[in-house]
């Protein structure tokens, strides 16, 4: 497909100007999916050879011999990212081809990031022919333009040698005696480089984080811990150095911690860099030991300012360690409990996000996940080695957001521990005693799970919360589905007086939610659904739902006409029972009535309910047509019907 693409000429002229990166990046555009399609493509090597190297390769090489720049793109990329693939295929692609690969105008960002970050990785007589073509220019004619053009030139030139240096690959004399004529900004950069904010023109600040100091890269572990003493690194560069050597910024600052120092910002960037790290191999999970034991004798106030980090790093090493560690964890766990919460301001609608993003959030995450470790089986109680882990959550007032994040695991939290549960979790669901209810509940309601045993427990509460007349983010929606289905399913566990209260508190947005939830429960073939709505959902709408006049609206109607589209062979009853309930409508249109065969079938019942829900003043010209074969539907199914003036008046709507 992406072969196609590439033969539009007028399309693929723009590539550079919506795919400035092959690299994922928030510049990157979406024109006509090309930016998903290129995406698929790049992953596909990486799946491949993570599966099967030879396959990979095979599939790398294809690309690097591709006449398509864009294929040329992937595979400079591919050979970018993967330590492991074939680092002679460069020579093709940089150094082949008319224009020379590391002049070619549509490889430059991919060619720039790869002197950066790989260049390190090239063999002497591979970097010393990569070299040449640099200092040789784009064209042999660069040397004859006038001087403005070749000062460009030579400016690109320095720019490439710049870059490969950067990567931590030593540069003969010629290179760096140019690199340094050109001269640096006050930053110390030549300047252009192939920042995204630089290939749309954008304005933007560039800091130091970008850039590792080379010294410190190059130099030994006690010059950076002579730098870090000093402050002569700043945080920026600081993060760029763990990137490029973790373990050597880890050992520097545990020979800080040794001599009693603990540079709070220097290591907020080492455990965030490892958090993002712990899927990655063996090796790295050692060096998560290895911080894990040096923050075991961190003093009291070190976690203070990065609870985020610290949190990340501790969720981490829960996934990681086996159950025989639990002391070890525990001490860390709990010194990232104590050292403060980063919590902000929390979204009324959706505080399951802040708790996602939260300290608190991210330590009650791993409290769940060291439980998963021992396997609990149901009403075992809390593991003794984790329980002060959910203690110091339910208990503190303060750090709601962690209850926030075991609400999502009420009902497996339940089975295990009620008592627990009981005690420090159910009573702040009351919406009438406690601030956190809300919370509580959106994060219940973001995948309920409920048994009957922890419905009796939170009945009160739950029942309370539905009839609640506050309408607050979508997972209340998941709530009013739940209570449907307990309705349906469970129909002893809840009073014939404790559904009716709910239903008659409901809004106009609580009883859409309840007919949309019916909706789904219409299943299978036209006569499987005709049985669900006779035997089920007809009953109970007959005896619970809201009588009152005022209560039915014209979208309420709209959710009521999807009910009908769907009740199979129930429609007669179903259009039968809505008659009472039905209004104009003034919204999407008569709600998949037209792909239906109801007006075939059913013609008297199916034009009592359109003279129900259209109306002159609120059926739109583009819902029409679809009005207009459903008429044509009735009038061959019974002529008779053309005579009727509810015929003639639906008629006189359509065309009108």
């Amino acid at each position: 497909a992406l072969v196609w693409g590439t033969e539009d000429e007028d399309v693929y002229s723009d590539l550079n100007l919506y795919r400035p990166s092959i690299a994922e990046d928030s510049q990157n555009l979406d024109q006509e999916g090309w930016a998903h399609l290129t995406d698929l493509v790049r992953d596909s090597y990486f799946a491949l050879s993570g599966a099967n190297r030879f396959r990979g390769d095979n599939l790398l090489r294809r690309w690097a011999m591709s006449p398509h720049v864009l294929f040329r793109r992937l595979a400079l990329h591919a050979v970018t990212e993967d330590e492991k693939s074939d680092i002679h295929l460069v020579k093709r692609l940089l150094l082949g081809g008319r224009k020379r690969g590391v002049w070619e105008p549509e490889l430059r960002q991919e060619v720039l990031r790869f002197l950066r970050v790989a260049g390190a990785r090239l063999p002497r007589s591979l970097k010393a022919g990569i070299v040449k073509v640099i200092h040789g220019g784009p064209t042999r004619k660069a040397r004859k333009q006038v001087s403005d053009y070749w000062e460009i030139v030579r400016r690109e030139i320095a720019l490439r040698l710049e870059e490969l240096s950067a990567s931590g690959a030593r540069l003969d004399k010629k290179s760096r005696a140019l690199v340094e004529e050109l001269g640096r900004d006050a930053d110390g950069r030549l300047g252009d480089r192939d920042e995204p904010s630089l290939w749309r023109g954008e304005a933007r600040f560039v800091g130091d984080e970008e850039f590792a100091p080379k010294a410190l890269v190059q130099g030994a572990v006690g010059d950076v811990v002579g730098a870090l003493i000093d402050e002569r690194v700043s945080t920026g560069g600081f993060r760029a150095l763990v990137a490029k050597r973790p373990v050597k910024a880890a050992r520097a600052l545990r020979r800080l911690a040794e001599r009693g120092k603990w540079p709070s910002r220097y290591w907020r960037e080492l455990l965030w860099f490892l958090a993002g790290r712990r899927d990655q191999p063996e090796s790295q999970g050692r060096l998560m030991d290895c911080v894990a034991r040096i923050l075991a004798g961190a003093p009291p106030g070190m976690c203070d300012g990065i609870a985020g980090a610290m949190a990340d790093f501790v969720e981490g090493v829960a996934k990681r360690w086996r159950t025989d560690r639990e002391a070890e964890f525990g001490v860390l766990w709990r010194k990232s409990w104590n050292g403060g919460e980063d919590r902000g301001m929390v979204d009324p609608v959706e505080p399951l996000t802040d708790a996602l993003n939260s300290a608190s959030g991210r330590l009650a995450e791993a409290a769940l996940v060291r439980v998963g470790k021992y396997e609990p089986t149901v009403g075992a109680g809390l593991p003794v080695p984790v329980r002060g882990y959910f203690e110091a959550i339910g208990g503190d007032g303060d750090r709601h957001l962690g209850r926030v994040i075991l609400t999502t695991r009420l009902h497996y939290l339940f089975a295990v521990d009620r008592e627990w549960v009981g005690q420090y979790l159910l009573p702040r669901l009351d919406v009438g005693s406690s601030e956190e209810a809300w919370d509580l509940w959106t994060a219940y309601g973001w995948s309920p799970s409920l048994g009957p045993d922890l419905l009796r427990a939170f009945k009160g509460s739950f029942l309370a919360f539905l009839r609640d007349p506050e309408e607050r983010g979508e997972k209340r929606r998941n709530l009013m589905h739940l209570f449907v289905q307990v309705c349906l399913e469970a129909p002893g566990e809840l009073t014939s007086g404790e559904i009716r209260d709910v239903v008659e508190a409901m809004s106009e947005e609580g009883l859409k939610t309840v007919l949309r939830a019916l909706t789904l429960r219409l299943r299978g073939d036209a006569a499987e659904r005709g049985k669900i709505w006779r035997e089920g959902l007809y009953p109970w709408l007959h005896e619970y739902w809201p009588r009152t006049g005022v209560r039915s609206t014209s979208a309420t109607s709209e959710a009521m006409l999807e009910v009908l589209a769907e009740c199979g062979e129930g429609f007669p009853l179903a259009a039968e029972w809505s008659l009472d309930y039905l209004r104009p409508v003034e919204g999407r249109g008569l709600y998949g009535l037209g792909q239906s065969d109801y007006a075939e079938r059913y013609p008297a019942e199916m034009i009592r309910v359109l003279d129900r829900v259209v109306a002159e003043n609120t059926l739109q010209d583009h819902q029409k047509p679809e009005l207009q074969g459903l008429l044509g539907a009735l009038a061959k199914a019974d002529p008779e019907l053309l005579a009727e003036p509810r015929f003639r008046k639906l008629r006189g709507i359509a065309v009108g």
